[in-house]
């Protein structure tokens, strides 16, 4: 009857290895993927919140009652320069909520204007940078 069919070999532990290495490989890959994409969209944020503090710093210049507000939003485009730095020198991967909050708070306040009648009320949140 001739020879026993012979069992199939199991592959050799340098395959499997060279396997999982690639998985582990493919998977750090799509790990920084997806950091670089959080890290891109966070910077599109902050350079759209520098932008708006950019435009509303220059409307409040065309206005004497604005001038009040002149020294604060140059601080902030300042810290949102630096923040835009440390993301896009990977010092950062994504913006901390609360200084998100506390970005958007502040961006918020000029939406309305900058009249006197709002100095009182006007908060300067200069403490949401202190993870920069």
């Amino acid at each position: 009857m001739g020879r026993p069919k012979a069992k199939p070999k199991a592959k050799s532990s340098a395959s499997a290895s060279k396997k999982d290495e690639e998985a582990e490989s493919e998977a750090a890959q799509a790990a920084a993927r997806a950091i670089w994409k959080k890290r891109k969209e966070e910077t599109q944020w902050a350079q759209m919140q520098l932008s708006t503090l950019s435009s509303q710093r220059e409307i409040a210049a065309k206005s004497e009652a604005g001038a009040w507000i002149m020294e604060s939003h140059q601080w902030h485009e300042a810290k949102l320069a630096t923040l835009v730095k440390c993301l896009e020198g990977k010092l950062m991967d994504v913006i901390p909520q609360a200084m998100r909050e506390g970005i958007e708070s502040y961006a918020l306040q000029g939406a309305k204007g900058f009249g006197e009648d709002l100095r009182p009320s006007f908060k300067e949140h200069r403490d949401i940078y202190t993870e920069l």
